[in-house]
């Protein structure tokens, strides 16, 4: 065949306008691709002395690679001389049959612009200019948006650098990711812009940033504002890895991928908005919107909030914060509430809002990144940073150990890189930031070796649950605190037995350790909580201060939790556990060994912490299976249903209250049909035989609700929401129900296990620390110590356990990072 021009080429290369793409379709990609960057030099010779084309590099598209080229000024026998270029440098890169396509930029996707009704989030990574990268993270993301619920090879509209080309969805994310790769800017789109469409748009140059979308002629101001709570869900989820985003409805899609609309503040006298972003985004917002995330450096313009929270908004994941400004549907082109919604947020976020006349000096007085800053530039002189304990604003030479990582593997500035395990990532901020500045520097090397353990197989599991592997290390964290922490502290207080029979335990691996560990820990507790109290009593006696020589404890035991890595480790194994599961496991423990009169009562019955611990914890989980099934029955979608699920049960409870002679009593009687179905569900955890044939755990608990003492107030509220939802949609909600309560109840056995060993595990190692610490503190006190010399003899008491625990703990975590972490210290 030879290296042939397809038809139409000097026509497309004579008729100016918007430039022109060329494609190699035909042959060998690698090859073709080469050729192509060959080519991009030769034609960059074409144009006149200083005045250079706009040149893409060679970007994989569907059919064969393609080259954007705009603004090449050069006369007729130049511009047709194009093919034969590229042609020779396909021959000289051996490509022998291929054929070479000059095109038109543009297609249907170039209307685009002008479908009304754009719900629009845009993301913006660390400012970086044409350095910046967008996360690779972010693309998972996209492809849910766009191809959510459609399938595999359904069609979607692509343009990539101006060439348009459908492409089924299960290729949207290869596609995505090639454009990430290359640099290229990139649309994907899907449904009908005569109707409702969702679109996918990466943008490079000098404001690279991920936008997503949804709109169209078809949708409401209630359609628009639904549509912009998604995105702020979705902007939510993303957020650890986010420098800045905001959310906005706009009247078209018109540079749904290009820019910030200039709107706004903008028309109020502010500066550019993609100036702003593109320069100051990490430390100022482009505008005023419906909802915005915040980072670190934004918050740090604002000055702590109360109680260690953000200055405004939610708090969310990597220190970041949610702001939103009115209600989304204010924010809807042509709301009457628009205006004023505008107004509340330029008041609300005057802070950070930069005026026309400020920007060059704001420019100026803020630091420029360090290597091109978003991770895209050389690797850091390792010797010459110095890692400290909290997050900075911009890449520099004081980073975190994460922040580390974030830049040796070429990711933007991040206390939280994408390519560290959260899991890890946890574990390794919590400890790098207690330890001493001069053991900080020790972990410099570690930083390399973290990247690559948030590996592709680790991705979470559904509903948001960690990774097999990530559930794995949180186990390992657990066992560390029973098997390397406890210990250590108990022998500290002088449980050398109770601190030997720990140390052989294997509780993340042999089902009767969980057991035994929780005897040996609960019956330890009792003893170095009783120590406790017996030490301040005879301090007390002796006419001493109790109250400094306990304070003086806790102050000591504060320090060597952080130091020794108990704190690390004890919030490393909470993640991944339900809230409310671990607060009860947790509060179970410590009301029973600090408060005298419970401990008491644990001492002439027959049931110990253990038990008190198990049963918390247990009634805990059973509530959050019963929650996490409600919640799948609000969520789930039907077609027919007449009222939505959550409607119709609000309007249920009402209807059986108005009917009820004593109102407030209905209330009551469905706390006692949800305490019956709870209860229900404890014994399916602890007996599932108990489960008829073909029952599920769902239908046993409200069948429990209905058969109480207060069942049939129950019983009206479900037929009243059953009949106002419709057969159909009941069952679908039903179903849900029964699949997540199910999924809850096969987990719980392990988050129960986990709960209650890391609760003791943790009290146990306080307990006999600050045992310690009180002796101590008593001795010095005795003694007719100042507070300064009480407090240092109840700090000196603990250091030598906390230092080689440290060391323990430094240990730990060059294991968490490789193949298999061991607890053993």
């Amino acid at each position: 065949m030879g290296i042939t021009v397809g038809a139409g080429a000097a026509d497309v290369l004579l008729g100016g306008g918007q430039g022109f793409l060329v494609q190699v379709r035909g042959t060998f990609d690698a090859l073709a691709e080469t050729a192509l960057q060959e080519a991009r030099t030769d034609l960059l010779a074409l144009a006149p002395p200083g005045r250079p084309p706009r040149l893409t590099g060679p970007v994989p598209a569907p059919g064969g690679p393609v080259l954007r080229v705009a603004l090449l000024e050069a006369d007729d026998e130049r511009l047709r001389s194009i093919p034969d270029l590229v042609a020779k440098r396909l021959h000289d890169a051996g490509v022998t049959d291929a054929v070479v396509h000059v095109i038109a930029p543009g297609g249907p996707l170039e209307a685009l612009e002008q479908v009304p009704g754009a719900a629009i989030l845009r993301i913006f990574p660390m400012p970086a200019g044409d350095a910046g990268v967008v996360p690779a993270g972010w693309l998972d993301a996209a492809v849910r948006w766009v191809a959510q619920d459609h399938a595999p090879h359904e069609p979607v509209a692509l343009r990539l650098v101006g060439l348009e080309h459908p492409i089924a969805v299960e290729r949207v994310g290869e596609v995505l990711a090639e454009a990430r790769r290359c640099r290229a800017w990139c649309d994907v789109v899907h449904g009908d812009p005569d109707d409702r469409i969702r679109s996918a748009s990466l943008t490079f140059g000098s404001t690279p940033h991920l936008a997503l979308a949804a709109g169209g002629r078809s949708c409401t101001a209630d359609d628009l504002a639904e549509a912009a709570v998604q995105l702020a869900e979705l902007a939510r989820e993303l957020a650890a890895d986010i420098t800045y985003a905001c959310v906005d409805v706009e009247r078209t899609f018109e540079g749904v991928g290009t820019g910030l609309p200039t709107d706004g503040w903008s028309a109020a006298g502010g500066a550019d908005p993609n100036v702003v972003a593109s320069q100051l985004g990490d430390i100022r917002v482009p505008g005023v919107y419906g909802y915005q995330i915040l980072g670190p450096g934004h918050l740090a313009v604002l000055g702590p909030g109360p109680q260690g929270g953000p200055a405004l908004g939610e708090a969310l994941p990597g220190g970041r914060a949610g702001v939103a400004v009115g209600a989304p549907v204010d924010w809807v082109p042509g709301s009457a509430s628009r205006a004023d919604a505008i107004e509340e947020g330029i008041e609300l976020l005057r802070p950070l809002l930069v005026g026309a006349d400020e920007v060059e000096r704001i420019v100026q007085e803020h630091p420029a990144d360090l290597g091109a800053a978003g991770g895209a530039g050389a690797d850091p002189e390792i010797d010459a940073i110095e890692l400290g304990p909290v997050p900075h604003v911009r890449r520099g030479l004081h980073l975190t150990l994460l922040e580390l990582a974030a830049w040796l593997a070429g990711e933007p500035h991040s206390d939280a890189p994408a390519c560290v395990s959260p899991v890890v990532a946890t574990y390794a901020r919590w400890l790098a930031s207690a330890v001493d500045d001069e053991v900080r520097q020790t972990l410099k090397p570690l930083a390399a070796r973290l990247i690559g353990t948030a590996a592709p197989g680790d991705a979470p599991a559904p509903g948001g649950r960690l990774s097999e592997r990530d559930g794995e290390r949180v186990w390992q964290a657990t066992e560390w605190i029973v098997r390397v922490q406890a210990p250590a502290w108990l022998r500290a207080a002088g449980f050398d037995h109770a601190a030997e029979r720990l140390e052989t335990t294997r509780p993340r691996t042999i089902d009767a350790d969980v057991l035994r560990a929780v005897d040996i820990m609960a019956e330890a507790l009792l003893g170095a909580s009783r120590r406790i109290d017996l030490a301040l009593r005879t301090v007390a006696e002796s006419r001493g201060d109790t109250v400094l020589v306990e304070e003086a404890a806790w102050e000591a035991w504060e320090l060597a939790s952080e130091r020794s890595g108990w704190v690390a480790a004890a919030e490393t194994a909470a993640l991944g556990m339900p809230a409310a599961l671990l607060y009860a496991a947790d509060s179970r423990v410590v009301e029973c060994v600090r408060d005298a009169r419970r401990r008491g009562e644990l001492d002439t019955g027959e049931h110990t912490v253990g038990d008190a611990a198990w049963a918390a914890a247990l009634h805990a989980a059973a509530r959050h299976a019963l929650d996490h099934g409600l919640r799948a029955a609000r969520r789930a979608r039907s077609d027919v249903g007449l009222v939505p699920f959550d409607t119709a049960l609000e309007r249920a409870r009402r209807a059986v209250a108005d009917r009820s002679p004593e109102p407030e009593q209905v209330a009551l009687a469905l706390d006692a049909a949800e305490a019956a179905a709870v209860d229900r569900l404890v014994t399916v955890a602890l007996q599932p035989e108990t489960l008829a044939p073909g029952e599920t755990a769902w239908d046993a608990a409200l069948a429990a609700a209905r058969q109480g003492p207060d069942g049939a107030v129950f019983a009206q509220v479900e037929a009243l929401t059953r009949d106002a939802v419709a057969p159909e949609a009941w069952e679908a909600a039903m179903g849900a129900a029964r699949e997540a309560v199910a999924a809850a109840m096969e987990r719980s056995p392990d988050e129960v296990a986990r709960a209650v060993v890391g609760a003791l595990a943790k009290e146990v190692a306080s307990a006999a620390a600050r045992g310690v610490a009180v002796r101590a503190a008593a001795v010095a006190d005795a003694r007719g110590d100042g507070p300064d010399e009480v407090v240092a003899a109840a700090r000196d008491a603990v250091a030598e356990t906390a230092a080689v625990l440290q060391d323990a703990a430094i240990r730990f975590l060059e294991g968490l990072v490789g193949a298999e972490a061991q607890p053993s210290g």
